[in-house]
């Protein structure tokens, strides 16, 4: 994918750009899942108390 957005990058500049891009994205999705799995919890806890 990186090879389409930087068509005059060199091989170590896509590697960086790909690590980088995967790590937003891993970190994102983390952050996403702690959101709804904490938003999970709120609404098991004021239903069943």
């Amino acid at each position: 994918m990186c090879t389409y957005l930087y068509p005059n990058a060199d091989d170590e500049g896509i590697f960086l750009a790909t690590g980088f891009m995967t790590v937003q994205f891993v970190n994102d999705d983390i952050f996403d899942s702690a959101a709804i799995l904490e938003n999970i919890q709120d609404s098991v806890g004021t239903t069943s108390g």
